[in-house]
């Protein structure tokens, strides 16, 4: 038996009300997605304009963030919104391309359901997990996967029937292509705006808390107190963005 990760079983079998719940579940996972989206953007963004402002000698002291911005950066410069799409679509050819395991970029997600006689069994596939604990939260979803891990502490009986229970759905489906109904949520990075990311920016996260952090580690750095260094970022780094902020462009 092969092992089934993130594995469910339902108490649903009719085929029109598995199509309702399913648009349902489409619905609420594209909505989270895309807001994962956003605040993933929203942090890249920010970042991105911050390191371009600080002194470029200091921008080392940032390691993975500034290395991640100089390879995946455009060609040309462009403003801190575009440097953190471009890095977010490159991470996501990474992923498609060479497999990669990077879920902070990864918003695929699929959940590929088999309706049987008595219960309908789902497979997830993602590695987000704003969408695994949607699905963990929702009361029809049981846990029914098939690893050593989640067969712990279950009886001989209880783990023969979940084996047969799979086998069925794997094996002998009912419905048309065996591999079961599918319930794409994302294939691709959702389309999402600026100003989606200037809202978020401005309404989600503490500029001040960020600079702070900034500040802290030059100080450390250089050797200095931090409230010097903070007195100096406040000069050139905003309390607040817009469109524009995002747009102008930047060098990294």
């Amino acid at each position: 038996m092969i092992q089934i990760k993130n594995g469910y079983k339902l108490a649903i079998t009719s085929l029109p009300d598995l199509g309702e719940k399913m648009h349902t579940w489409r619905s609420a996972i594209r909505e989270l997605t895309k807001d994962a989206v956003i605040r993933t953007a929203a942090n890249l963004a920010i970042n991105a304009l911050f390191l371009s402002r600080i002194d470029p000698a200091e921008r080392a002291i940032f390691g993975e963030m500034y290395r991640l911005f100089k390879d995946e950066a455009p060609s040309q410069r462009a403003g801190s919104f575009m440097t953190a799409y471009s890095t977010m679509q490159h991470a996501e050819q990474r992923i498609e391309q060479q497999g990669v395991l990077e879920p902070s970029f990864d918003f695929k997600s699929e959940l590929i359901l088999f309706p049987l006689r008595t219960h309908t069994l789902a497979m997830l596939f993602t590695v987000n997990p704003v969408v695994k604990s949607y699905f963990d939260t929702l009361e029809v979803f049981q846990e029914y996967s098939y690893t050593d891990e989640a067969l712990e502490g279950l009886s001989e009986m209880e783990k023969k029937e979940r084996a047969e229970l799979w086998n069925t759905a794997l094996e002998d489906n009912r419905v048309p292509m065996l591999d079961g109904l599918r319930c794409s949520f994302y294939t691709s990075l959702p389309m999402f705006y600026t100003v989606d990311v200037v809202r978020y920016i401005n309404e989600e996260m503490n500029l001040i808390t960020i600079m702070d952090s900034y500040a802290k580690r030059i100080a450390a750095h250089r050797g200095q107190d931090k409230t010097v260094v903070l007195t100096e970022l406040l000069q050139v780094l905003p309390a607040e963005v817009t469109v524009e902020t995002l747009n102008e462009a930047i060098e990294l």
